[in-house]
C-alpha cells in the first residue's frame, strides 16, 4: 500500500511540475532586437577640407569626408531599448571588400542623434559626418558601426552595420 502511495505522489507531483512550467506564472522573456538601415546606400565620400590629425607630431589633412545616416528601427512585438554606446571604424576597400593594408586608416567622426530610447514600433536615424584618409590611398572604404543596447528586460544587445563607401 505504502509503495502505490509513493508511486501516486511521485506522479502527481511530476503532473504539476510539469503543468507549472507551462503556466504564464514563469514567462519566457524574449531578447529585443533593433533593426538597422543606412542612407543613402551606398555612400559617397567628397574631399575634405580644414579637418585635421596629428600623426608622428605633424598635422595632415583627412582626405574624405562623408555623411549617412543610420536609421533604427523596433519592432512593435518587443521591449523597448536604450541606446548605450556607439562605435565605428573605418577600413579600406574595394567594391565593398575589405582590403587591410597596413598601417590602418585614420578616422574621426561626429554623430548626432535625436533620441536615446526606442519604444516598440519606434524609427530614429542618427545622423553621422566622417573624415577619413586610407593607408593606401582612394577613398573606397567600408564602415563598421557598432552599437550597444539594453532592453527593458535588461538583456544587452550588440548590433553591427556596414556602410559602404564607393571607390
Amino acid at each position: 500500500m505504502l509503495e502505490r502511495v509513493s508511486v501516486g505522489c511521485v506522479i502527481v507531483t511530476f503532473c504539476l511540475l510539469v503543468a507549472c512550467n507551462e503556466s504564464p506564472i514563469f514567462p519566457t522573456l524574449q531578447m529585443a532586437t533593433v533593426q538597422l538601415s543606412s542612407a543613402p546606400d551606398p555612400v559617397v565620400a567628397v574631399p575634405s577640407s580644414g579637418v585635421t590629425y596629428e600623426v608622428d607630431g605633424q598635422v595632415l589633412e583627412f582626405e574624405f569626408m562623408m555623411m549617412f545616416d543610420l536609421v533604427l528601427r523596433a519592432p512593435e512585438d518587443q521591449a523597448g531599448v536604450i541606446i548605450s554606446s556607439i562605435n565605428l571604424a573605418v577600413e579600406q576597400a574595394t567594391a565593398g571588400i575589405v582590403v587591410t593594408p597596413s598601417p590602418a586608416a585614420h578616422s574621426r567622426f561626429e554623430s548626432q542623434a535625436v533620441v536615446n530610447r526606442l519604444e516598440p514600433g519606434d524609427e530614429t536615424a542618427i545622423a553621422f559626418r566622417v573624415w577619413y584618409t586610407l593607408p593606401g590611398g582612394g577613398r573606397g572604404a567600408v564602415v563598421t558601426v557598432t552599437m550597444a543596447f539594453q532592453d527593458d528586460n535588461e538583456f544587452v544587445i550588440n548590433s553591427i552595420h556596414e556602410v559602404v563607401v564607393e571607390d
